[in-house]
């Protein structure tokens, strides 16, 4: 039987981004209004609204521990809470332009990425302590962590980076798009792009133990 959707809220301005909980029973929106909010996906109920840093909101994520979620937007801050008890942990000012998505590692590392063209790695334990990937030629709109430190990257220069964020070294790209790498996402040895030039790609490796050399990846 075919289910029908439910409505479980209804924001006063356009929503932009949306993040699952890593435990699957919440979801958290961004857009343009000085808000983030966290919904109970069982009741459909608002259980928290956090104050963001500015009305164009651009991305939300949550830590794979489900403790801490950031968000980002036109202003190039992060805003960090803690969703336990619902209190502000960090505002920090990591870029110059726009952020356009963010990542929590396990490691408790924030990535975030926007049209500075940087890719930003800063310590949520230490905030001040923030490192940076070499420039990108292009806006970047998309992040990916992939595994064992690797991150994917797309923009506005149509072609996919991977990235050792151990060795902070590029070591791949991917090419094949025609138009702006809206999208990229990550799941069991597959990595999907989505782009400006409406196409989806599908890149899959036969073993991932191999990523680093990358002509494993087939189009």
């Amino acid at each position: 039987n075919t289910r029908r959707p439910r409505v479980i809220a209804e924001h006063p301005a356009a929503i932009v981004d949306v993040a699952w909980s890593a435990d699957g029973t919440k979801i958290a929106t961004v857009g343009f209004e000085r808000k983030v909010r966290l919904y109970d996906i069982a009741s459909g109920n608002e259980i928290a609204s956090f104050d963001a840093s500015c009305q164009d909101m651009r991305t939300v994520t949550f830590s794979p521990d489900d403790k801490t979620i950031a968000a980002g937007g036109r202003t190039g801050q992060v805003d960090v809470w803690n969703i336990h008890n619902k209190t502000p942990v960090a505002t920090i000012q990591l870029h110059s332009q726009r952020i356009r998505d963010i990542a929590i590692t396990e490691f408790n590392q924030l990535i975030s990425c926007g049209d500075d063209r940087l890719i930003r790695i800063t310590d949520l334990k230490d905030s001040t302590n923030v490192r940076s990937l070499p420039k990108h030629d292009g806006k970047l709109f998309s992040i990916c962590l992939l595994r064992d430190g690797l991150l994917a990257t797309g923009g506005s220069d149509n072609t996919i980076y991977i990235w050792d964020l151990n060795e902070m070294k590029q070591v791949g790209t991917l090419a094949g798009h025609n138009g702006t790498i809206s999208s990229l996402d990550f799941q069991e040895n597959i990595l999907v792009s989505g782009s400006y030039d409406t196409r989806v790609r599908v890149w899959t490796t036969e073993k991932m133990a191999e990523l680093d050399e990358l002509n494993t990846f087939r189009r």
